[in-house]
């Protein structure tokens, strides 16, 4: 017995498969790229914060462009792929060890593997420093945790990420 599913995504073309053939719907939904093969190659970080600061819309709007504009610089990039996302938390949802009197400010980056230590901790320090100038948090209050992940495993909807090359 043949099954088929149909698929269709805000205007990408529609597909039709047999169970079994999401990769190559998938393929038919996303924009080719025909120097990687028909794959677009362009990877998502994703910049997760989790904090006991309390932020006005205008100060997370702020906080994300300048995080945005810090990660592109340090990890030399662009600006358009990257993912930022602002979680407060109560203060008794976030522990640190080493923490003094203050709010609290973690970093969870998800990034595209490959990125070398000094790119990595130029973006860290250079985030923290903004956010302990911006918003009055310690030094010893923050932490920025890398997780570094293969290209392909970031995706968009037109779009699956390649390695990184350093360019």
């Amino acid at each position: 017995m043949t099954s088929w599913i149909v698929i269709s995504w805000r205007g990408f073309e529609t597909a039709w498969l047999e169970r079994g053939g999401l990769e190559s719907a998938f393929r038919s939904l996303v924009r080719r790229n025909p120097q990687t093969g028909g794959w677009p190659t362009r990877g998502m970080p994703l910049l997760q914060f989790d904090t006991t600061l309390s932020l006005s819309a205008e100060e997370k709007t702020a906080l994300a462009d300048r995080v945005t504009e810090l990660y592109t610089t340090e990890m030399a990039t662009t600006a358009g792929h990257v993912a930022v996302t602002i979680r407060e938390r109560e203060s008794a949802d976030l522990h640190l060890g080493r923490a003094v009197e203050g709010p609290l400010v973690f970093l969870d980056a998800e990034i595209r593997r490959g990125r070398p230590f000094d790119r990595k901790r130029a973006f860290a320090v250079a985030t923290m420093a903004f956010l302990g100038e911006t918003f009055d948090v310690p030094d010893e209050n923050m932490k920025v945790v890398f997780t570094d992940h293969p290209g392909k495993s970031m995706m968009g909807v037109d779009r699956v990420g390649g390695e990184w090359d350093g360019e």
